[in-house]
């Protein structure tokens, strides 16, 4: 036994430790070149693992579910920095800086010399004897930037609750400078630097002209000369020393090895080193600091070297706001895993550890602690001694939910105090997280202030960060995912934020994921807090004690989107943005945007109707956008759960729009099934499953003219979308017509754009490659055009009716523009920001402007090319109905006419010789009626008197008595006639202490015998997500006289299905599958009462079945007892009765018990493909395994 014990104590630190083992993804991404690839594929089996299903790397992500853990949140914010230096075979290839590209300016053709030191020397002695600001003013206005490409905005972001909201953009870090305080710069995730010259209250970017590698994640102005700025990124650090009227960039050298055990980032964090006593630059420098060591930025000199005073991987540097000469740094102690505390009272010359008499120290018994996730220090000018360290990591067990304590000095360091004197780790339990323990209001105990509320959730040094009062040494904001105060120095706290995005922006909350802060006393004696977030700036002059009182700091900072959409003809916009949720926009709201609701998802859809203010979100629900302000009343709008595919750099690859008002594309959750989504006659949308391919859709194209011609790109065996699939009948049939890898070796996924106006002429393109395609046949034969300059393409756009192609790629700022006739690129347009990471395209016709999404910079616009002195005319087609149940419905069929058609001459057809179609005066409306069941065309024809030329739209119409689409064919899935009795867990309710169904066709209500099942509440009776699906059974508990009597008895039922199962079990009772007061025509075998049908009784069945495959008899299958479906054909000679589910005749006990979840029943005998296809009907929609 003593050597078991022996042997427990041996293991279990390898056992317990062994839960931080860094994952294979994250060592790939560390790797000197990694690739994407490999990483995106070891992060999938990563995340199976975990969640035990298949996972794609953009698959959902909220605030609210936050990410699985620690290293998905490292893996996603690399992702977001490094895939556009992508190459062909996915190894992230880091372009470097060259001399010509240090000390740019404005215009990168006319660099200026680098500024003499002397002259700066000059400058500096006037800033410090009259701390006056030297004037500069950004060379780049807000919106407007350039003639050429226009930004767009988001200008502002408004909530629902009809307010501005900080929900605009990631705002990694912000500094003000120290002498005129209306000068502020911060630094914005995927873009650049901005200015802001009205205390933040505007912003303009400053760095439109620089081409950065990487976004700027710490900023700081030199506190005694508001001219110099350095700013610093995981690649380079740029600088200013006018203001940021002119940039200079120098790459930052390699230096240690990411240590084991410590989980930050290469760069935490800067701060400038100074001496006030001295005139000259020479002997201030940046200290930057990060995992993989310390660097030394020499101001003047433009130089960086590994800073020898102390190289120790650190997250945190910070220069004492009272005294220039005293600086701190956190730093890594790789035998412990913890940080430690180093302080140089030389101006960073020689530092001395602070690590004594109450720091932090490994569990009794450990030599180490799991893991450092860094830390941030808090300094205040109202105490030179007062310090404070907030540390994250893992300290014993995951109770501490990465929060490691908050540390106190009052010495300057020499003694420590962990404030919460029960954390971290195991010595006081769990963390206080949970909502019911903390309030807005009130101040709570034992508080984890690193993760979110009631989720236990952090993403560790990320969103990190501490601010001290600088009034108030007692004082403290300190957050991560969540944002917490404290008045007693860390003792106890109260909520800034809870950690999630908020929908309506409540004026008592502060966006969620700290990013960088600091408080200062201005210019009139005010505390000024500052805070950066994922949302963006706040400011506050009470500590945020009233929150509601802070200003919000945003206006004409940009967004990342991670998903777009913009309308045909209207430059209404939606799209699903990283960090700040969903938005739509209408052109009429003059570039603000309103924020809908959702996390962060790929997503965001303008659809044609109300003017295509109808707009769809898979995580936000859908809208109508009032059309008089942002600040109206936004409407809901149903009819639409299926949602297009979001997919990295083009958002909805999957959505197809066309003329007609319908829209094609792959479903999110299920990328194997292609919808069509259509205007119903109600007004709102309806949908409709057109195919189910053996692998995942990429890409769907359409003829926006001709509903009949459809494409996709669908997966192959090396998992890139490189097959095309075609269909010339609306997705009735399919074909596939090109294998891309076999034809011209593509290594990756295939997206296409078809024209408007020959359906049968297709462009593709090799998605992040520069080839492109040309088909004039459908698809079928394809030949290489010219390559794009750049080699890359990372999304295309066809202009309709033209001869222009539009492409753009990634982390580049040209647009190329494609000469169809000539097969020659342009460069297209200019002045857009240098560095920028271009997301999609999309053209407006109404404005005729090519639109550019961005990550990062937000939206742009450009007036499209014209070779023409003529507009081309568009026609949109709109039906009030498309989907008939009788052969004479009627439908009524307008049209939108944009364009000048005064010389043009309307007509009507249709492919349907029974149809008759009464066409109004003017052309532009008809009504059809088809007098016959079908799938039929309408087409309209637009003929130039002048020329001759014609133009032509197709919509298609259904008329068919069904209620589905088969998963293969645009088939009639349910036959409609001759249904006797439909009815399923939906119809069922409770009226006062009855409970009744009601079925579907007759609306006739059957009351449940509710004297033998007893129920209480319709939960009783109705229970959701039958056999894990999202529809509801019909539970029998088996009790007796527990049954559902029908209106009468019954004997013309010929063709029977039912979904449903026995409990398993129950089997000592006879058990009918349909009961009757006098017969037992679906009696079930005496013996062991498991059959379908006794074998005395299946001879009145000709055809039986149980999930889809056949039996021989209804003898020879069992009743199933997970959920199934059984199908029955009566033989048309020996008529069956019933008059109830479920009860033998006038035995009380012979009682159903189990689940029935739907019953159908016709009364005719359907064919073997109809059963078919019923059952494959329900088969799906209850997830159930043939």
């Amino acid at each position: 036994m003593k050597s078991l014990k022996q042997l427990l104590l041996v293991l279990f630190p390898v056992l317990f430790f062994s839960q931080e083992i860094e994952p294979d993804f994250i060592k790939e991404i560390n790797k000197e070149v990694p690739n994407l690839r490999i990483a995106d594929s070891l992060y999938n089996r990563y995340r199976e693992r975990k969640e035990g299903k298949p996972q794609g790397y953009y698959t959902e992500y909220s605030k609210e579910k936050g990410f699985i853990d620690i290293w998905h949140s490292e893996f996603h914010h690399w992702r977001k920095e490094n895939e556009v230096f992508e190459n062909e075979e996915g190894y992230i290839i880091i372009p470097k800086l060259s001399d010509k590209e240090f000390d740019q300016t404005k215009n990168r053709a006319k660099q200026k010399k680098q500024v003499d030191r002397e002259i700066k020397r000059q400058q500096r002695k006037q800033s410090r004897s009259n701390k006056t600001v030297q004037g500069v003013t950004p060379t780049v206005t807000s919106f407007t930037s350039s003639p050429d490409w226009t930004y767009i905005g988001p200008k502002n972001t408004y909530g629902t609750s009809r307010a501005k909201i900080d929900l605009q953009a990631n705002v990694y870090s912000v500094d003000q400078a120290h002498n005129n305080r209306d000068i502020l710069f911060c630094s914005v995730e995927g873009a650049g630097l901005y200015k802001s010259i009205d205390r933040g209250d505007t912003w303009s970017e400053s760095t439109m002209n620089i081409k950065l590698l990487a976004s700027v994640e710490k900023i700081k102005i030199h506190p005694e000369d508001d001219n110099i700025i350095v700013g610093v990124s995981s690649r380079q650090i740029i600088s200013s020393v006018n203001g940021g009227q002119d940039w200079r960039q120098v790459s930052i050298p390699s230096n240690l090895s990411r240590p084991s055990g410590y989980s930050t980032y290469d760069i935490a964090d800067l701060d400038i080193v100074y001496d006030k006593t001295t005139a000259g630059l020479d002997d201030d420098f940046a200290i930057v600091v990060g995992r993989k060591g310390n660097f030394k930025f020499n101001i003047i000199d433009n130089t960086v070297e590994v800073f020898t005073a102390h190289n120790i991987p650190s997250s945190d540097v910070k220069v004492h706001p009272n005294n220039s000469k005293v600086v701190y740094m956190l730093s890594f102690d790789s035998n412990t895993y913890t940080e430690k505390i180093y302080k140089s009272i030389d101006g960073g010359k020689t530092f001395t550890v602070k690590d004594a008499n109450g720091w932090i120290a490994p569990p009794a018994g450990e030599t180490t602690i799991v893991r450092s996730r860094g830390g941030r220090i808090g300094l205040t000018p109202a105490d030179d001694n007062v310090i404070y360290v907030h540390m994250i990591g893992q300290y014993l067990s995951d109770d501490d939910k990465g929060f490691l304590g908050i540390y106190k000095s009052t010495d300057g360091g020499d003694n420590w105090q962990l404030m919460d004197v029960k954390g971290p780790g195991s010595y006081g339990g769990p963390y206080t997280y949970g909502s019911s323990n903390l309030s807005f209001t009130t101040y709570a105990e034992h508080v984890n202030v690193v993760s979110n509320v009631g989720g236990g959730y952090h993403q560790g040094f990320y969103d990190s960060g501490i601010v001290v009062n600088a009034a108030d040494p007692n004082e403290i904001i300190v957050g991560g995912v969540g944002i917490f105060k404290s008045i007693d120095s860390g003792k106890t706290f109260k909520m800034l934020c809870n950690g999630f995005v908020y929908s309506n922006g409540p004026a008592n909350r502060v966006h969620s994921d700290i990013q960088s802060c600091f408080s200062r006393v201005n210019e009139l004696g005010e505390v000024e807090t500052w805070i950066s977030t994922d949302g963006g700036i706040r400011m506050s002059k009470d500590f945020y004690e009233n929150v509601a009182a802070s200003e919000r700091k945003t206006t004409g900072l940009s967004c990342d989107f991670w998903g777009f959409d913009v309308g045909i003809f209207n430059k209404n916009m939606a799209g699903g943005r990283y960090h700040n949720g969903s938005m739509g926009s209408l052109a009429d709201y003059n570039g603000d945007f309103l924020y809908v609701g959702g996390g962060e998802s790929a997503t965001g859809g303008v659809l044609i109707g109300n003017e295509e203010r109808d707009m769809i979100w898979d995580d936000a629900g859908n809208k109508t956008l009032d059309s008089s302000s942002i600040t109206g009343s936004h409407s809901g709008l149903g009819g639409i759960s299926i949602y297009p595919i979001g997919s990295a750099g083009n958002s909805l690859a999957g959505m197809a729009k066309t003329l007609t008002g319908v829209f094609y594309y792959a479903n999110k959750r299920n990328n194997k099934e292609l919808y069509k989504t259509y205007v119903n006659e109600n007004g709102g949308y309806s949908q409709l499953l057109l195919k189910t391919f053996d692998t995942n859709i990429r890409y769907v194209g359409t003829c926006a003219t001709n509903e009949n011609y459809i494409y996709a790109t669908v997966m192959d065996s090396g998992n890139r979308a490189r097959e095309l699939y075609s269909s010339t009948d609306g997705g009735i049939n399919w074909n596939k017509v090109y294998d891309f890898r076999a034809n011209f070796s593509a290594s990756n996924h295939v997206h296409i754009e078809v024209d408007n106006d020959d359906p049968k002429k297709v462009w593709a393109y090799i998605y992040r490659q520069g080839k492109l395609f040309y088909s004039e046949d459908g698809g079928n034969t394809f030949v290489q055009k010219a390559s794009i300059p750049t080699n890359r393409i990372d999304h295309l756009v066809y202009q309709w009716s033209s001869n222009n192609i539009y492409g753009m790629t990634r982390g580049n700022p040209q647009i190329h523009r494609y000469d169809i006739t000539n097969n020659t690129w342009h460069e297209f347009g200019s002045r857009l920001p240098e560095t920028i990471d271009n997301f999609r395209l999309g053209i407006t016709y109404g404005e005729k402007k090519l639109i550019l999404a961005t990550s990062g910079h937000g939206v742009w616009e450009k007036d499209l090319y014209s070779d023409s002195t003529t507009d081309p005319i568009y026609v949109a087609l709109d039906a009030d109905l498309i989907i008939g149940y009788d052969k004479t419905d009627s439908f009524n069929v307008d049209t939108t006419i944009y364009g000048d058609d005064s010389n043009k001459t309307l007509s009507w057809e249709t492919n349907n010789t029974r149809a008759t179609i009464n066409v109004a005066a003017d052309k532009k409306s008809a009504q059809v009626t088809f007098n016959d069941f079908g799938i039929y065309d309408v087409v309209i024809k637009i003929t130039d008197n002048d020329t001759g030329a014609v133009q032509q739209v197709v919509k298609k119409f259904y008329i068919y008595p069904g209620c589905s689409f088969d998963e293969s064919e645009n088939k009639v899935l349910i036959p409609m006639d001759n249904i006797l009795t439909w009815f399923d867990a939906s119809d069922a309710t409770k009226e006062g202490s009855n409970f009744y169904v009601k079925e579907k066709r007759t609306n006739k209500k059957f009351k449940l015998r509710n004297d033998g099942c007893k129920y209480s509440t319709i939960d009783d009776f109705v229970k959701p997500n039958y056999n894990n699906s999202s529809f509801s059974s019909l539970y029998f508990n088996g009790r007796n006289f527990c049954a559902l009597p029908f209106d009468r008895t019954y004997t013309e039922g010929k063709t029977f299905f039912w979904v449903l199962n026995q409990t398993d079990g129950t089997f000592s009772r006879n058990r009918f599958i349909l009961g009757d007061g006098q017969k037992n025509d679906f009696a079930t075998d005496g013996a062991t009462k498991k059959q379908i049908l006794a074998s005395s009784r299946d001879f009145a069945f000709d055809y039986a079945s149980l999930n889809g495959v056949k039996l021989a008899r209804a003898f020879d299958g069992a009743k199933p007892t997970t959920a199934g479906v059984i199908a029955l054909r009566n033989n048309g000679t020996d008529p069956v009765q019933y008059n109830s589910f479920s009860r033998d005749r006038t035995a009380y006990t012979s009682i159903w018990n189990g689940h029935l979840a739907e019953l159908i029943i016709y009364e005719r005998r359907l064919t073997d493909e109809e059963i078919q296809k019923v059952e494959q009907y329900l088969i799906k929609k209850y997830k159930i395994t043939p």
